[in-house]
């Protein structure tokens, strides 16, 4: 609703949502097909509309996500490590990679493997859907630079051999978000929802 400096401090003012994240929602039961495929339209025209004011979000995960108890709409939350999609860099000045390793698109990981853009956020709303429907992120590893080497080089594993209730036709949308390449991606958060 608000922004500004008050007393030297950069803030905003929102709506307050009550109710779970996505990550408190799933906890480790994956949600049915069709409320996580319901969830992530809505979650990828809300990217949709960042994206064509110019944003991108840049660390989507569940957690990053409220779910309203009242009218069951998800919103994204978090645009901490958002920033303009004309802007060059995805890592911090002394090379610290940002964002989530988890859920972190391969360019975001390596910004050797390339830009960060509109696919990047697909990428994890892709890692989203994939929680969802499994109840684990597409990469775990044990440290840091464990999960980081699975983003760069590794497959997730197929959502239906985690929840065989997946579908086909889910489950390939949901592996095409993850696509190491980002021109396999969709091309816009739109075209995910559509």
């Amino acid at each position: 609703h608000e922004v500004g400096i008050h007393e030297g401090n950069h803030f905003f003012s929102m709506d307050y949502v009550e109710g779970q994240n996505l990550a408190q929602l799933v906890g480790n039961r994956p949600l049915p097909a069709q409320k996580a495929a319901h969830y992530m339209k809505l979650i990828a025209e809300a990217i949709h509309y960042a994206h064509e004011q110019g944003i991108l979000h840049r660390d989507l995960k569940p957690s990053n996500v409220l779910v309203d108890a009242a009218t069951d709409q998800p919103r994204v939350t978090d645009f901490a490590l958002a920033r303009w999609l004309d802007a060059e860099s995805s890592l911090t000045v002394t090379g610290q990679v940002l964002g989530s390793p988890h859920f972190m698109p391969p360019e975001q990981a390596d910004a050797r493997r390339g830009k960060v853009s509109r696919r990047s956020d697909v990428y994890g709303l892709g890692g989203i859907l994939y929680f969802l429907l499994t109840a684990r992120p597409p990469f775990q590893g044990d440290s840091l630079e464990t999960t980081l080497r699975q983003v760069l080089n590794v497959e997730p594993v197929l959502p239906r051999l985690l929840n065989p209730t997946v579908t086909r036709d889910l489950e390939t949308i949901c592996l095409k978000c993850l696509s190491k390449e980002p021109d396999h991606r969709y091309p816009t958060a739109q075209a995910l929802g559509e």
